[in-house]
């Protein structure tokens, strides 16, 4: 068994106080690469380089209906969309009236350079 003096003597030996350190402990910098690896919420905190792939993320975060973004193509081709692009209620009433009359030349050769590579409309069927 062993001795209460002699317990006493290795905990008060184990147990001593211990110098504060000289210099301080550096703080640990955490690099953008694993900061964006760790959380998908923390890209936005990172920030964007890129104001093309910034614009790519938000119209991926936001999606539009299913006909929207060829509505869109469309009214752009027609030469429907303003200058800023963006889709109005007047120009969605030119594109809407634009289909009750039969079309222009120049909007059909507009609308069939979008489906030109698709072979839409061949009489050719590929084997």
């Amino acid at each position: 068994m062993i001795s209460p003096d002699k317990l006493a003597d290795f905990l008060s030996q184990a147990f001593a106080v211990v110098q504060p350190p000289l210099l301080k402990t550096p703080t640990r910098q955490v690099s953008k690469g694993k900061l964006l690896k760790k959380s998908p919420t923390r890209l936005s905190q990172a920030g964007r380089k890129s104001a093309r792939l910034a614009k790519k993320a938000a119209a991926r975060s936001s999606p539009a209906k299913q006909g929207d973004l060829a509505h869109e193509l469309l009214m752009k081709k027609a030469g429907l969309l303003p200058e800023d692009g963006k889709k109005t209620e007047d120009a969605m009433a030119k594109y809407v009236k634009l289909f009750k009359q039969p079309l222009s030349q120049e909007v059909m050769d507009a609308f069939s350079a979008l489906v030109a590579g698709c072979a839409i409309g061949d009489s050719k069927k590929k084997t």
